[in-house]
């Protein structure tokens, strides 16, 4: 059995363990007859399968998650977070000390808005650019005109809102959006065989989504 799961790269090491503890209570009680499996809690996502999927690219199946608010300028708005999106998804993917994670913030009329992308770190630089780049290209049909969405992949992540939903946000910058770097590479992602999961319920988390197979 082969399994992955990736964490927020701003949460902390103990928020991280809590989320997969929640996580792996979470998929044995929803899919436990099931060879596969995906799961996403709010700060986590967690895969497994009996078939080996560590290094490869999975980018069908996507999930989008609208806000259920929509904005005045839908056209306008999604120019504004498409460029930011491509500028995060490049430096997440092609700089090295990123770590395949980036968030960044720009001004949109009088409000702000906030964006995270993040892949898996077991894929290629290309598979992460080519992961996030089909997440973006859901956004329309699920999220058109939304003040913010969500994307939700078995390989990657994005997300984007009005509001600061992740750790160092600072605020309104120039239209140009500034980008943040991941930090903490050793606990975000990590490939294991799964040989036996006996854990404790130790933080109520919501379940986004969950897959079974």
């Amino acid at each position: 059995m082969y399994g992955l799961y990736m964490c927020l790269d701003f949460i902390s090491s103990k928020a991280c363990q809590n989320c997969i503890a929640t996580a792996i209570e979470d998929i044995l009680k929803l899919c436990p007859q099931s060879q596969e499996a995906v799961l996403w809690e709010e700060s986590c996502q967690m895969r497994y399968s009996n078939t080996n999927f560590i290094g490869t690219l999975n980018d069908t199946g996507n999930i989008g998650k609208d806000n259920v608010q929509n904005v005045s300028e839908p056209h306008k708005f999604q120019s504004s977070v498409n460029q930011m999106l491509s500028n995060l998804s490049a430096t997440a993917a092609f700089n090295v000390s990123a770590n395949m994670y980036a968030t960044g913030e720009a001004p949109f009329g009088d409000e702000t808005i906030y964006a995270l992308v993040q892949c898996t770190r077991d894929l290629s630089a290309n598979d992460c650019s080519k992961c996030l780049k089909s997440a973006m290209k859901d956004i329309p049909s699920c999220c058109y005109g939304s003040i913010g969405a969500r994307v939700l992949s078995r390989s990657c992540y994005l997300r984007y809102e009005f509001y600061p939903f992740y750790l160092g946000a600072t605020g309104p910058l120039s239209p140009s959006p500034r980008t943040n770097q991941g930090k903490n590479s050793s606990r975000s992602s990590k490939v294991w065989i799964i040989t036996g999961i006996a854990v404790a319920l130790v933080l109520c988390l919501t379940i986004i989504f969950i897959y079974c197979m």
